[in-house]
């Protein structure tokens, strides 16, 4: 790569690497809802990549599948306990330059390490929960993949695994899409398979479903409260 092109392409980084200047904007978090069945499989499968102890973890795998039976009976009209925000104990990393780049990087790293394919092209099912480069296979897979790759990275790069949170969410084209969500001290930000550019999450013009309460407990969803970010 010639030094011409190395200057060239730091110039058109220098923008994506900038922290991002503007008041804090954290998600709400509302009440209990049941855990992915895809991702409570992928943790049985690979209990290292869900928690720090992986004994815990495949015991907590085993209490979510219970708590199916639970999140169906609040439906049948019993009144739901609100979710506990995060914890103000332990507050989100500060969002300086270091962190600003790892997510810039992690995010922009894995988009193109792998290419999107449909789990139904991949595994033969609809919706199937891997890390492909950790798992070895083809590096191909669907938004759920992506973002199991970047919180795998972004572990690895010290990020605290209780910032880091999964989010279901609904696209402009009412599709199911799966993102990463990082908790800053500068609020909420979005690692996108779609996007290359890290966007804070009432930035992106998604309808927001649910995701974890927080990556401590990663087998803990709930329902979001402020669903329109735009």
């Amino acid at each position: 790569m010639s030094l011409l092109f190395r200057a060239l392409a730091a110039v058109l980084l220098l923008p994506l690497l900038a922290v991002p200047a503007h008041a804090a904007s954290r998600m709400s978090l509302g009440t209990a809802v049941a855990t992915p069945a895809t991702y409570i499989a992928f943790c049985e499968r690979r209990p290292g990549d869900c928690g720090d102890d992986p004994a815990q973890v495949l015991a907590a795998a085993v209490a979510a599948k219970t708590a199916w039976t639970a999140v169906l009976f609040r439906r049948t009209g019993a009144a739901a306990e609100p979710a506990a925000q995060p914890a103000d104990a332990v507050p989100p990393p500060a969002l300086g330059p270091g962190l600003w780049r790892k997510l810039v990087q992690v995010n922009a790293d894995v988009n193109r390490a792998l290419r999107p394919q449909l789990d139904a092209v991949s595994y033969g099912v609809p919706d199937f929960w891997a890390a492909p480069l950790a798992e070895s296979r083809a590096p191909a897979g669907d938004c759920e993949d992506y973002v199991l790759e970047k919180r795998r990275a972004l572990i690895a790069a010290g990020v605290p695994r209780r910032a880091l949170a999964i989010a279901i969410a609904t696209t402009p084209q009412g599709e199911d899409h799966a993102v990463l969500v990082v908790a800053t001290g500068a609020g909420d930000f979005v690692l996108d398979n779609l996007s290359g550019q890290v966007r804070r999450w009432d930035e992106v013009p998604y309808a927001w479903r649910s995701r974890q309460a927080d990556g401590e407990d990663g087998f803990r969803w709930v329902r979001l409260t402020n669903p329109s970010g735009r």
